[in-house]
């Protein structure tokens, strides 16, 4: 989540997995999309975790539209935390 000085807070269980998303979308840039013509796309994220990669995308595409999809509980509420308020998101359970 953003706050009014852009900075990005992210709230994350203390998984070895979480932090290695944070390195992997954010340092690695691995997810950036080099020839994209359109600065406000439709993104989709399946299996949208905790919702760095939601982050990332609305960081470089603010006016882009996401529809992130979680289907584990626990997770999802992670996800509702961090992008559930960003404007242009709408985020769904998968159950």
């Amino acid at each position: 989540m953003c706050n009014r000085n852009n900075n990005i807070y992210i709230y994350i269980y203390i998984y070895i997995s979480h932090l290695a998303l944070l390195l992997e979308i954010f340092y690695t840039n691995t997810y950036e999309i080099k020839k994209l013509n359109n600065s406000e796309p439709t993104i989709f994220d399946l299996w949208a975790n905790i919702g760095i990669a939601t982050l990332y995308f609305k960081t470089f595409y603010p006016n882009s539209k996401i529809y992130a999809f979680e289907p584990v509980p626990e997770t999802f509420e992670l996800l509702k935390k961090n992008v559930g308020n960003l404007e242009g998101v709408e985020i769904f359970p998968m159950q």
